[in-house]
């Protein structure tokens, strides 16, 4: 079945998959480490990575419990983006205190951070994607543009790109990036071009862009659908599924 997993701000976890809801909140789920969920992601369906405001919990969706990887009031626990990429290592970006790597050894979750001193264009990280043809190739949006991360090279596209704050992006099939920026229009970059070509779309809202299909509008989200793509204009913190 189709199954919704939506971060509130201050109400917890939604769970919804059209048949049942479900409501996960710290009052309830201790290991759950804030009600304010900034950010979703999950890998094998089992395993969802959640960013919130005061550090990162895990919810294995075999057994339903939470797991807590990171608890913290200062800065590095205000995750604003997370990324899965296996079981066992995910990606969390913070605001204003750069990109964290979490690696999962000897029953322990370790940590590596990345900040300007390590060759970030920017500290608040907005968004991270890989590339569809090459997974161990990450693109970072940040508030001062975008950087690319491969084999521990750090390299900055903010150059080739016109300077704005990107909000979310993907990559496609033919290695364009669709970014979405905060008041400047949708951006689309092919990274094979010599010399790299970008154009702008000038739009009224900022634009964020999802990589799940919505089928209708439901909760204030709004879905533009051109092929494969989805853009959601204007709606909730955030929401992933699987159809």
């Amino acid at each position: 079945t189709d199954t919704l997993l939506i971060g509130t701000d201050g109400n917890g976890l939604i769970k919804y998959n059209f048949a049942d809801t479900a409501v996960f909140k710290t009052s309830a789920y201790s290991n759950l480490v804030s009600d304010t969920i900034n950010c979703i992601d999950l890998y094998n369906n089992f395993n969802i990575f959640i960013g919130t405001n005061k550090g990162i919990s895990l919810y294995n969706n075999g057994n339903k419990t939470f797991t807590p990887i990171l608890s913290s009031n200062e800065a590095k626990g205000n995750i604003q983006s997370i990324k899965a990429i296996t079981s066992k290592e995910f990606w969390a970006g913070t605001f204003k205190v750069g990109v964290i790597n979490f690696t999962y050894q000897g029953n322990t979750w370790l940590d590596t951070s990345y900040t300007m001193d390590t060759g970030l264009s920017g500290l608040s990280i907005n968004k991270i994607f890989t590339d569809n043809n090459n997974q161990s190739k990450y693109f970072l949006l940040l508030d001062r543009g975008i950087n690319k991360f491969q084999n521990n090279v750090i390299s900055n596209l903010s150059a080739i790109i016109p300077g704005n704050i990107f909000m979310d992006g993907i990559i496609d099939n033919s290695n364009n990036l669709w970014l979405g920026t905060a008041g400047n229009g949708l951006v689309v970059y092919n990274v094979n071009s010599i010399p790299p070509k970008a154009w702008f779309t000038k739009c009224p809202q900022n634009i964020c862009i999802a990589t799940y299909e919505s089928k209708s509008q439901e909760n204030g989200v709004a879905i533009y659908k051109s092929s494969k793509l989805s853009l959601a204009v204007d709606g909730l913190d955030e929401v992933t599924g699987k159809e």
